[in-house]
């Protein structure tokens, strides 16, 4: 199928260059064209069209026509997943097309609709019919007097490769785009090139910065960057952006998976049985269930690493600068952890003292037995050592998502052996994690170019680092080194971690339900680094000592409470408005779903929950200490306490209702992705894992969403391990 390019006039089409791809179509949207001129066609005519064009693709214009003029007699806006009005032509824009290396990808309209900017891209020149345009990066018309970005037209960006289709729209509905590989395209025009966006693993070295006099920005997409110059970009002041935090979760994930699909044969038993299908009794695989874990590097993935290995009964051992909760057990020297574990996933992250960690003297103390995970960098691993373990036996199997180089190639000796596994970089290549990504990603880029602070920088490069002035919280510092070279880990440097802004105060995590909603909410939102945690006991709920120790917190006496000391002292007292705060905080983490519909839902069912099933609230107390359950459905005396029932129906009708709408996202919460909404009914969820009601079928499926969730885990594990009871809630 040929690229569709709707001409405008009634002039014959000049036919356009092989190398040259149109994204959007049908209307022109340059920032400086806000007011297009009505185009005059004769009676019952169409603008002409290439001659290539199918007929196919002609039946589809005509719908797309159809289904537009519907929409603006209706006044209605389709909306979809990728930005807010779902494209038409999205098959032609999307990566099942076929690029030829385009010299310069040009956005060239949207198929429907405004961006945000207040650019009317109809064919009519009435503003009052313009439909504005929520973006993902963000409203400016919120932020008061709206900031013009160019003085001419839309800025040009530098890409380092293709993005898939809906990403490319998202970025071109912001900018002009000029691919690296291309040269001879934007070296002409480098004066004019103002942000880099880099998308792939592609170095962005000192002498590229230096050919970009104009540049204001480098945008990364993905948390790691080391394939950036930032000495480079601090140096000239440069602004350097990634998207931490969000990346960490499906990264654990495939982390997992690979320990799994390793210890247990998936790969290599998929590939014998297609070569010859027959049951071997005598092949075995190892049980990652009970095994030592040795996790190295405790940051966000490391430890979400360790609460996924949480429902797997590990022992798991960890070496990494931050302390751990009790729950993940021991800190230990590199050595011995490598001489004990069973399997090894390397989680840290990239620097000069990190390279080549894992090199032939650590491979040769590790188990003959043992399994290396790597989701992290291949330069972590010196890869000629790892060759040489994996072919003598020192070490049994690897499973590696990242290479040294990547890609390897074609003869490499790791694409030969039996005991690898491979993946192509997939630790973060699901698309609820890759959104979240390019919001963040796009909100960095639109700040650079508006001379603005990022929302999400990378501290070396931030105008506080260039100015000398940056603070151990933003650069993330402590108070140590770490000492690679032996394997060790200072206390200090393993124990101290720069003061965060934001603190929240919780109760007892066994009875604690308001607290807990709160707490999802913020470590959604901020991960685990982002906000310091405070336990209150409640043994002596009730008392005046009680209460004076929690007026510290909150004016109300009673918990959840957040503070922000970045706002003057803020303090937040509701579990719903801390909700709704670190939403605003950080909309990147997408705790309200972005369909305006679902939206609503969210917050009636969130409300719903907020202030009503007080009997279910009463006779069903939480106590996170009982799990899990081993009792017979429907039996507990509470179930039959007067209003429990009908509060139970309604929250399966109310659950029903939101697994089943039409407006909603992919994945096993309520609406999709998990949100405040979940948040509000993972109380609720654990209270039924105790008292043990029949369930409907999907609200079986949710309940185990919700159960399985890492930071659920993590939060049931830290209440366990506490100390202080309440006779009231241990004697129901």
């Amino acid at each position: 199928m040929p690229e569709l390019h709707i001409l405008r006039t009634l002039k014959p089409p000049v036919p356009a260059s092989p190398g040259v791809a149109f994204h959007s179509l049908v209307h022109n949207n340059n920032n400086n064209h806000n007011n297009t001129q009505k185009q005059q066609h004769p009676p019952g005519c169409l603008p002409l069209l290439p001659i290539s064009l199918s007929l196919a693709a002609v039946v589809q214009i005509l719908q797309h026509c159809r289904a537009r003029l519907n929409c603006r007699r209706s006044g209605r806006t389709e909306r979809g997943r990728f930005g807010n009005h779902r494209n038409t032509f999205a098959a032609f824009a999307g990566s099942q097309h076929s690029f030829a290396q385009p010299p310069l990808v040009r956005h060239c309209g949207k198929a429907s609709g405004n961006n945000n900017n207040n650019i009317n891209n109809t064919t009519n020149n009435n503003n009052a019919d313009s439909e504005p345009m929520a973006d993902l990066a963000g409203d400016e018309q919120d932020r008061g007097a709206k900031r013009q970005r160019l003085e001419v037209g839309k800025p040009l960006v530098l890409l380092d490769v293709l993005l898939p289709g809906p990403l490319l729209k998202m970025l071109n509905d912001l900018c002009d785009v000029a691919l690296l590989e291309d040269t001879a395209a934007w070296e002409t025009r480098s004066a004019e090139v103002l942000a880099v966006f880099s998308y792939q693993h592609i170095p962005i070295t000192a002498s590229l910065l230096e050919k970009l006099s104009q540049l204001r920005v480098v945008s990364n997409f993905g948390a790691g960057y080391d394939h950036i110059d930032a000495a480079a970009c601090q140096a000239r002041g440069i602004p350097l952006g990634n998207t931490p935090g969000v990346v960490a979760a499906a990264t654990a994930d495939l982390a997992i998976a690979l320990a799994l699909a390793a210890t247990r044969n998936l790969v290599s038993g998929h590939a014998r049985y297609c070569a010859k299908p027959e049951f071997d009794p005598n092949w075995w695989g190892e049980a990652f269930t009970g095994c030592t874990l040795g996790i190295v590097g405790l940051g966000n993935i490391g430890k979400q690493v360790a609460a996924r290995a949480l429902a797997f009964q590990t022992r798991t051992l960890y070496w990494g600068r931050r302390r751990a909760a009790p729950q993940l057990e021991a800190e230990l020297q590199l050595s011995e952890l490598l001489e004990q574990s069973d399997v090894v996933v390397l989680c840290v992250a990239v620097t000069p003292e990190t390279r080549n960690l894992i090199g032939a003297v650590e491979l040769r103390s590790m188990k003959r037995t043992a399994l290396l995970v790597n989701v992290a960098r291949g330069k972590i691993v010196d890869t000629d050592a790892l060759v040489h373990a994996l072919q003598i036996g020192e070490i049994a199997k690897a499973a590696l998502d990242v290479t040294e180089p990547e890609p390897l190639p074609l003869g490499h000796p790791l694409l030969q052996l039996e005991n690898v596994i491979l993946s192509p970089h997939l630790g973060t290549a699901e698309s609820g994690t890759r959104c979240k990504m390019m919001a963040m990603a796009l909100a960095n880029l639109r700040a650079g170019l508006d001379g603005m602070s990022l929302p999400h920088p990378v501290a070396c490069c931030s105008p506080e680092a260039a100015s000398g002035t940056v603070s151990e919280a933003a650069a993330g510092t402590t108070t140590a080194t770490t000492t690679t070279t032996t394997g060790t880990v200072s206390e200090a440097a393993a124990g101290t971690v720069a003061h965060r802004r934001l603190r929240l105060v919780v109760g007892n995590k066994a009875y604690s339900s308001w607290s807990l909603r709160a707490w999802l909410a913020c470590r959604k939102a901020c991960g685990r680094d982002g906000f310091d945690e405070v336990v209150v006991p409640l043994a002596g709920a009730g008392s005046d000592a009680q209460r004076d120790v929690l007026l510290q917190y909150s004016p109300t006496g009673k918990v959840p409470a957040l503070t922000d000391s970045s706002a003057e002292g803020l303090t937040v007292w509701d579990s719903l408005a801390i909700c709704e705060y670190v939403a605003e905080l950080h909309p990147a983490a997408g705790l309200w779903p972005q369909d305006p519909r679902a939206r609503a839902l969210a917050r009636a069912a969130t409300s719903e929950m907020h202030s009503g099933f007080q009997a279910l609230r009463n006779e069903l107390p939480m106590n996170c200490r009982r799990l899990p359950v081993q009792a017979p459905v429907g039996e507990h005396a509470s179930l039959r306490k007067p209003g429990v029932a009908r509060d139970i129906s309604r929250i399966f009708e109310l659950w029903e209702t939101c697994l089943t709408c039409p407006w909603r996202d992919q994945g096993p919460f309520l609406l999709g992705g998990f949100g405040i909404v979940d948040a509000m009914f993972a109380p609720v969820v654990l209270r039924f894992e105790v008292y043990k009601p029949e369930l409907t079928d999907s609200a079986a499926r949710y309940c185990t969403a919700i159960r399985n969730l890492p930071e659920v885990l993590e939060w049931v594990a830290a209440a366990k391990l506490e100390d202080w009871h309440i006779d009231h809630y241990e004697d129901l």
